[in-house]
């Protein structure tokens, strides 16, 4: 599926992966500069000046998000440029001539029709969690005429907002347990310990286009398969949310002993993507002499893993936003518990905390579901007595 793209309020998710489709923008007039866009007909020498207005537009872009359109005129006109050192260097500035540095995505260049030495580049640039970045001494935004340098009280609001945002969303991954939407449809009183995944985009989402539970449904066809009797695989069953979309493992209530069968997810109206898992923990039988209460880190792992492909369906191919997120997992009930180790290394290490917290920064860009689990769950793995161990090894486990 090609990549799409927001180019600013009004503006229909865009489609720039061929020339017929820069071309189609430009001649629309989706493709013009505004506070998401800027274009250039080419970069230009490498020299001190060049560079210095490239790292200018490139942190201008990051207080929001936006693109660098490389090979296309400022009317919007795809004319082509050679981008073949253009990516190099656009990476370089990132890196070296902005503070902090940036990472902009550089997609695939786009060929001439007509003449093989020239192509255009899009570069996006995802909204910054650490921004607003500064060039030659000077933070720099952006307004509907293009990059500008911020005043000292934008500056100061940009930075408390982007404090205040990482508590919040911290605080709402710890009081989930109090909306539990599983709650209803547990035959009994909750004894196990539940697992609440919780993303929100970094920057306001443009757009969602989800098409309501039908298409929440379709984004789950592509998510890996569970290995156990529940997942996201498994939520077929429509579900309640005043907020946006769900689905559920199951739409009737399960007996107490059932409960770490029950999964929910939901796509809220603003973009947040939110699971919630009745099996952190579980009473189970296994090799030991009794039943006993297990915290099982095989089905909190499918959970997570799910999740983030899911996330990544959403985000980036039927969203268009390719900026950085939230991610945070919340697990209860853990204390002086076990792993379940059917499969895996046996270990007696028992959890010393009642819950586990845990929450990034992250792109969805570059890693596999598996890393991104890992720099969630390696918390949780020390705390069992699997240090050292990856997501996917817990997952061959099972």
């Amino acid at each position: 599926m090609s990549a799409k793209f927001y180019l600013g309020p009004g503006r229909p998710l865009t489609s720039l992966s061929t020339w017929d489709e820069v071309q189609l923008a430009g001649s629309g007039g989706l493709l013009g500069e505004n506070q998401w866009v800027e274009l250039k007909k080419d970069l230009g020498p490498a020299n001190a000046g060049v560079n210095t207005e490239l790292a200018r537009d490139l942190a201008s872009l990051s207080v929001d998000g936006g693109l660098l359109v490389f090979g296309v005129t400022d009317d919007g006109t795809p004319v082509g440029c050679n981008t073949a050192s253009i990516g190099t260097r656009v990476s370089q500035v990132a890196a070296m001539g902005i503070t902090p540095a940036l990472s902009p995505v550089l997609h695939a260049p786009i060929p001439h029709p007509e003449d093989p030495t020239k192509t255009i580049l899009v570069v996006a640039v995802p909204p910054s969690p650490v921004g607003p970045h500064m060039v030659d001494g000077r933070y720099w935004g952006r307004s509907s005429d293009g990059k500008r340098t911020l005043s000292d009280p934008e500056i100061r609001r940009i930075m408390d907002q982007r404090a205040e945002q990482v508590g919040a969303f911290e605080q709402r991954l710890r009081e989930l347990p109090d909306r539990d939407p599983l709650i209803p449809l547990i035959a009994g009183q909750q004894s196990n310990g539940h697992v609440y995944l919780l993303a929100e985009p970094v920057a306001a989402m443009p757009v969602t286009n989800l098409a309501g539970t039908e298409g929440l449904r379709s984004a789950l066809h592509g998510v890996s398969r569970s290995g156990w009797a529940t997942g996201l695989d498994s939520c077929t069953s429509n579900a309640h949310d005043p907020e946006g979309a769900a689905l559920a493992w199951s739409s009737q209530p399960v007996e107490a002993r059932d409960e770490h069968w029950l999964t929910y997810v939901s796509v809220k109206d603003d973009g947040r993507v939110l699971v919630v898992g009745g099996g952190a923990t579980a009473e189970w039988t296994g090799p030991r002499p009794a039943d006993h209460e297990v915290v099982l880190h095989g089905l909190i792992a499918t959970l997570t893993v799910q999740w983030i492909e899911v996330l990544r369906e959403l985000a980036l191919n039927r969203w268009g936003y390719q900026g950085e997120w939230r991610m945070g997992i919340h697990c209860t009930n853990l204390m002086g518990k076990t792993a379940q180790t059917n499969g895996l290394r046996a270990s007696e290490v028992r959890f010393k905390e009642p819950d586990y917290t845990r929450a990034m920064v992250s792109s969805l860009m570059a890693k596999e579901a598996t890393l991104l689990a890992d720099n969630l769950l390696a918390g949780l793995y020390r705390g069992l007595g699997y240090e050292g161990w990856t997501t996917t090894q817990v997952l061959r486990g099972r």
